[in-house]
């Protein structure tokens, strides 16, 4: 039987890992942003995403504990002028 070693799963995982935007805004900041709830905006991106509008990226924020933890942001996208 042949293993995957630590090294070679770190290294894909690596790879596979979509680039940070630290532009994007994430649902808090949107909700903040619009003076909406929290769940409004949940359901206002998803809606976006899905017609093509926004697009998903991610963003490291820092909690009220002072964890660091990766969480989704959005972006909305340019339409072609």
């Amino acid at each position: 039987m042949n293993t995957i070693t630590r090294d070679e799963w770190l290294s894909a995982l690596a790879l596979a890992t979509e680039p940070e935007d630290p532009d994007a805004l994430t649902i808090q900041e949107l909700a903040v942003i619009c003076e909406k709830s929290r769940r409004s905006m949940e359901e206002r991106i998803k809606r976006l995403v899905d017609e093509g509008k926004a697009t998903r990226h991610w963003k490291t924020v820092t909690n009220a504990a002072g964890y660091r933890r990766r969480v989704s942001a959005y972006k909305l996208v340019k339409p072609n002028a």
